[in-house]
């Protein structure tokens, strides 16, 4: 699958990269038209920035994602709610959550 539309979208925001074998997540995304018609924008120009599971961050624009990123398989990220344990502390009881 690749990982940007033809129209510019992008379709996921977790994937692992096929071709290099390695986890990516886009962690911000950045217009870069400065013009004043706001119409005019294209979503090819804006700059994404990239963050790799090692922890290394890069800056591409949308032509090169679309030019590097051509074999992606979409990563589902699930969101767990912490749970609640209580601990007896003469009559009171004391809640404390997981944090992971």
């Amino acid at each position: 699958m690749k990982l940007v539309n033809p129209d510019g979208t992008i379709k996921t925001v977790f994937f692992r990269c096929n071709e290099r074998g390695e986890n990516y997540t886009i962690i911000g995304s950045k217009s870069t038209f400065k013009g004043a018609k706001f119409w005019n924008d294209n979503p090819f120009d804006a700059e994404d920035l990239v963050k790799r599971e090692d922890g290394k961050r890069r800056k591409f624009t949308r032509r090169q994602m679309a030019e590097r990123f051509k074999d992606v398989t979409p990563i589902v990220q699930t969101t767990e709610t912490p749970k609640k344990k209580t601990k007896e502390n003469g009559n009171t009881k004391q809640f404390t959550l997981n944090t992971y």
